[in-house]
C-alpha cells in the first residue's frame, strides 16, 4: 500500500491556499477521482472503493496503528531490492 497525506509547513506563505487544497483533496469528487483512476482508498465517508481493489484486495485488512509511519523509510533500499526480485514494475 502506498500511503498518500497532505501537511502545512509552518511558516507556508499561503496558508489560506494550502488549506483549500487540502480542503479539495478531501472533498468527494476528489476523493472519487482517486478511487477511480488511482485506486486509492477513498478518505471520506459516502465514497466508495474502487471495485477493482475490492474484488481484488477486499476489504478485510487491518490497520496497522502501532507502527509509526516516519519508520518507512529505513526499510525502503531492502524493500526495493525485494520488489525487484520479484520482478515487480
Amino acid at each position: 500500500m502506498n500511503i498518500s497525506c497532505a501537511a502545512l509547513v509552518k511558516g507556508a506563505p499561503n496558508k489560506a491556499n494550502a488549506i483549500a487544497l487540502v480542503d479539495y483533496l478531501l472533498s468527494p469528487s476528489a476523493q472519487e477521482h482517486f478511487t477511480n483512476n488511482t485506486f486509492e482508498f477513498p478518505m471520506i465517508a459516502g465514497v466508495s472503493p474502487s471495485p477493482l481493489v475490492v474484488n481484488n484486495l477486499g476489504l478485510d485488512f487491518k490497520q496497522d496503528l502501532k507502527t509509526k509511519v516516519s519508520t518507512y523509510g529505513k526499510n525502503q533500499a531492502a524493500a526495493l531490492e525485494v520488489m525487484t526480485a520479484a520482478g515487480w514494475k
